[in-house]
């Protein structure tokens, strides 16, 4: 089962008494937005906080610039926080990359030694600080971190497509899209379970009626008939797992009981979504976890026979008794 758009709209309304006059004027892109805040405020916490690695972007390269130390944070990046950074040198090497603080600039950058290859970093605002400041370039830095989910859109509201040629980069929709022009960055969003942004903010080169070309080199070979075309940070699917629907119809249609102050209706709301023993959200956080059972976390460091240090295979320590 998909989570479209118009299925968290179907869901939501099926719920609850919605009033045939809709004196609030409510409508469905309002709906669908009361479903993203609450996906985001209420959903995405406990989905995080699990850490069981759910929607992880794929990773993110950053070109080092020799004598340039402050690098953007990914725009889309959930939290504005990062996973993971690793260090890539120009051989290739991929190195963990150590995160510090501020108050530990000197160690990395004595007064006599400002520049050198990079041995940590730390986060200041929305950018990534190297330490040292780079003195090479041709290396990069190797980023992972978790995407933030797109705005909730309905299905007419985006391109099923029909075909698409990852040689050219020509793809065919179902039917054109208005909003689609060659000044508007697209997402591609996989049709199958998890919902995957395939391809992030990618700008067509021309389009023609249901016609839409794009860079092949942006394009790839992943994109195939019946994914989606939309505009960029917007998707007809809902990007979470689609056992978390009844906890998301539940929070939207608590937002709408609120919006028509149906006080009563609400309390009843929030209990079942909020209960610490039986609560829709409790339940949600017992079934997402563990993603993986029977198989434990490997030992950190020399406790893991398959760690590698200086050449050398780490190995079960002693332990004195």
């Amino acid at each position: 089962m998909i989570l479209t758009g118009d299925l968290i709209l179907e869901s939501a309304k099926r719920g609850i008494s919605f009033p045939s006059n809709n004196a609030n004027n409510l409508s469905d892109t309002d709906i669908l937005a009361f479903a993203y805040e609450e996906m985001v405020s209420k959903i995405m916490p406990i989905i995080t906080s699990l850490r069981q690695e759910f929607l992880i972007a794929p990773s993110y390269t950053i070109t080092i610039v020799s004598g340039t130390q402050r690098y953007r944070l990914p725009q889309r990046a959930l939290g504005r926080a990062l996973r993971n950074l690793f260090y890539v040198d120009s051989s290739l090497v991929r190195r963990d990359l150590p995160m510090t603080k501020p108050e530990d600039i000197h160690k990395y950058m004595p007064a006599t030694d400002t520049e050198g290859v990079p041995q940590a970093f730390y986060i200041e605002n929305d950018y990534i600080v190297l330490l040292p400041i780079p003195n090479q370039s041709s290396t990069t830095l190797e980023v992972t971190y978790p995407l933030r989910p797109s705005k909730i859109i309905k299905l007419n509201d985006s391109g099923v497509i029909q075909s698409a040629a990852s040689s050219t980069g020509i793809i065919v929709l179902d039917s054109a899209l208005s909003t689609i022009t060659t000044a508007t960055a697209c997402d591609i969003i996989s049709s199958t379970s998890g919902n995957i942004v395939k391809k992030m903010a990618i700008t067509p080169t021309s389009v023609s009626g249901a016609t839409v070309t794009f860079a092949a080199s942006a394009f790839g070979t992943d994109v195939i008939a019946d994914d989606y075309l939309c505009l960029a940070e917007e998707s007809p699917v809902v990007q979470i797992p689609e056992e978390a629907l009844v906890a998301l119809a539940r929070a939207t249609q608590n937002r709408i009981l609120e919006s028509i102050d149906d006080l009563e209706g609400l309390k009843i709301g929030m209990d079942i979504l909020n209960n610490e023993k039986t609560g829709l959200l409790t339940l949600l956080a017992q079934l997402l976890t563990p993603r993986v059972e029977g198989k434990p976390l490997v030992a950190k460091g020399a406790a893991n026979r398959f760690f590698i240090s200086g050449n050398r295979h780490g190995y079960f320590p002693r332990v004195r008794v």
